[in-house]
């Protein structure tokens, strides 16, 4: 294969070293005034030039000063980021990352679970240039689909790929320490305060506003205007379908409505900030990532003008292909081949088990509420400090300055502090760390929204009135804190083998538009054939409630709690209700302890060829029916019920 390997005396060192060596098919040498000027085809610029990491570019034509950042990565190995995104890296507000741990509480569960929101978001940096580079160079091997990407300049295409990469690098900048328990925290004292509520979400955008002021000079200098901050905040946010498209606002073309897909997918959640933290959590809690490659996902993806097909519908095998339902047309969206209907799958499927055994744990949910017993505690004398100001640890949040300082620290200084009045919370931050943590009672499941059964209910299921007595006096000796809890968790089902003609259930895939490769202009809904039992991430939105006991109790008092959970279930009809004293740690440990239990113990549990390492057949599936149908898994929310009052929490 030829090469062009000599370059004009004419052109500039920095000119060279931003080309990479090019087919010499690929390019076309011309003489305009005596000298030679290289000039690949817009086609295959992308590619051909740093620019594709968006190291070059610009208004003032010619590259930023600055050197791209090479930083490895254990899950996606080498990241490349240009100059205009490491002046966000270097930035105290996303260094601060760095100091939050990705899974908070987890680690004490997976001790390995020890990855920082830094590297998550480093990744997903580089999986949305990655991402969309792949969408518009698939279009180009396809014959150039959509027709606007023919006259999509260089200039425009580095843009585009450094706001996609700046939203992945600054979507979770508004994270508190130790996760999403600093939410529940936050808000718990801002309705004692008739305070609004406050979310991480609205945080990201306040902090990075304020980055990018911060940088707006030499943003100015790379050719990012204020449409440009206001496309990297949609970004982020996403955009819900049939919401309209605020062309003015973003200074971009609607046709770039699926660029907003890649981080933030509010059609159907399938975005590279999903993909990066199942690969990423799966591979340091269970040491291999959740699914094998994502380039099939990106190779197999491009950007259509969904409108409504009056084609008939198509059988094959397992899959029904028909023409999209009404209200589905009119936007530009992110549709994937029809072969890859099977690997998605895998994606949501993977996202219920890491939410069934990791994310769901229920020591982590345990540990979650001591800690912001012992945060509530610390509330009104532990301060953090901004020259020569100081704000409690809940206030941080209205302050971007305040906020940067927080991290994962502050568990350690409150542990470390000599104030006195510090001391309830010193003491549940040690038991925490002797593993001394709170004891679970029960926990059932239900469709309901509310707990039919209440801690002050299963009060009066205790015979012995000396122990009643002890527990209802212990909040007045432990700063308020009841002595009972209940936990509230909104999970979503996802069986892994149902009956596709089960209509208690949704597939999240019926959100997820295919094409057919050879027919490019033919996007269709793939819906697994009626009646069939086939390996499907269905849904079904339940809700669990867990009953804990923040107070010590000796093996008598727990047996008595027991006791009392076994009746007042019973007499409530709770069918499904688990004592905790009755589940036997015979299988795995991660899978028992989750608060979502399986649907049979590990000695119902039929035997399948499967499990003594053979190859379990469809005909077994089928015959064993809905026996089969593995535990429950991911939450979307978590809220606590304590004295009767709901506290919500998004997960």
């Amino acid at each position: 294969m030829s090469y062009v390997t000599d370059l004009p005396s004419s052109w500039r060192a920095e000119d060279c070293s931003n080309l990479e060596l090019l087919p010499f098919s690929q390019v076309r040498a011309q003489r305009q005034d005596g000298a030679h000027s290289l000039t690949p085809s817009n086609s295959q610029r992308l590619l051909s030039t740093r620019d594709s990491d968006g190291g070059g570019d610009t208004r003032r034509g010619g590259p930023m000063r600055g050197k791209r950042k090479i930083i490895f990565d254990r899950v996606h190995g080498q990241l490349v980021f240009p100059p205009v995104l490491c002046l966000f890296i270097d930035s105290p507000i996303v260094q601060r990352l760095r100091e939050l741990k990705q899974l908070g509480t987890t680690s004490y569960v997976y001790p390995s679970a020890t990855i920082t929101r830094f590297e998550h978001s480093l990744g997903v940096s580089h999986l949305a240039m990655k991402f969309l580079k792949q969408i518009l160079e698939n279009h180009k091997a396809d014959g150039g689909v959509p027709c606007a990407l023919s006259s999509y300049e260089e200039e425009e295409i580095t843009k585009d790929v450094w706001c996609v990469g700046i939203a992945g690098l600054c979507h979770d900048l508004g994270h508190g320490p130790l996760s999403h328990m600093f939410e529940e925290y936050v808000n718990t004292i801002r309705r004692r305060e008739g305070k609004s509520e406050w979310c991480h979400e609205e945080a990201s955008i306040r902090m990075l506003k304020r980055l990018w002021e911060s940088k707006r000079d030499q943003l100015e200098d790379a050719g990012l205007q204020e449409a440009d901050l206001q496309f990297v905040l949609l970004c982020m946010r996403g955009l819900a379908p049939n919401e309209p498209w605020p062309e003015q606002v973003v200074g971009r073309a609607p046709w770039k409505r699926f660029m907003v897909e890649i981080v933030a997918n509010k059609r159907n959640d399938l975005d590279v900030d999903k993909l990066d933290y199942l690969q990423r959590d799966s591979l340091c809690c269970l040491g291999m990532p959740a699914v094998p490659t994502l380039d099939r996902i990106f190779l197999g993806a491009c950007a259509a003008h969904v409108r409504h097909s009056e084609s008939s519908s198509e059988n094959q095998g397992d899959q029904e292909y028909v023409p999209l339902t009404a209200g589905r047309e009119d936007e530009w969206q992110i549709c994937y081949e029809r072969k890859l209907y099977v690997t998605i799958e895998e994606v949501f499927l993977a996202r219920a088990r890491l939410h069934h055994i990791v994310y769901q744990h229920r020591v982590t949910r345990v540990v979650d509420q001591m800690l912001i017993d012992a945060f509530l505690l610390a509330d009104p004398y532990f301060r953090v400090t901004h020259k020569e100001r100081s704000l409690r640890l809940s206030e941080t949040v209205d302050d971007v300055d305040f906020y940067t300082e927080t991290g994962d620290w502050v568990v350690n200084a409150i542990a470390n502090s000599t104030m006195p009045e510090l001391l309830p919370a010193q003491t549940i931050l040690a038991n925490i760390k002797s593993r001394n943590l709170y004891s679970t009672i029960g926990f059932y499941s239900t469709s309901a929204d509310k707990p039919s059964i209440t801690a002050e209910k299963l009060l009066t299921y205790i015979k012995d009135q000396s122990f009643k007595k002890k527990l209802e006096s212990w909040a007045s000796e432990n700063h308020g804190l009841a002595s009972l809890v209940v936990l509230h968790v909104k999970i979503t089902k996802a069986p892994v083998v149902r009956k596709d003609d089960d209509t208690n259930s949704t597939n999240p895939l019926s959100s997820i538009v295919f094409f057919n490769p050879t027919e490019l202009g033919s996007v269709c809904e793939v819906r697994p054939v009626k009646g069939r039992v086939t390996f499907s991430c269905g849904v079904r939105n339940q809700n669990m409630f867990i009953f804990v006991s923040r107070m010590k109790c000796n093996e008598r008092e727990r047996e008595q709690l027991c006791n009392a959970w076994r009746s007042l279930s019973d007499d409530q009809k709770l069918d499904n209700a688990v004592p905790r004293s009755s589940l036997k740690r015979t299988g795995s440990t991660a899978r028992e302890d989750s608060i979502t239990r399986p649907l049979y113990s590990a000695e119902q549990r039929p035997r399948r060829q499967g499990d003594e390492g053979e190859a379990l057949t469809f005909s077994q599936e089928e015959s064993m029916g809905e026996s089969l149908i593995p535990p429950p898994p991911p939450i979307l929310q978590l809220g606590v019920y304590d004295n009767g009052r709901k506290r919500n929490r998004h997960v």
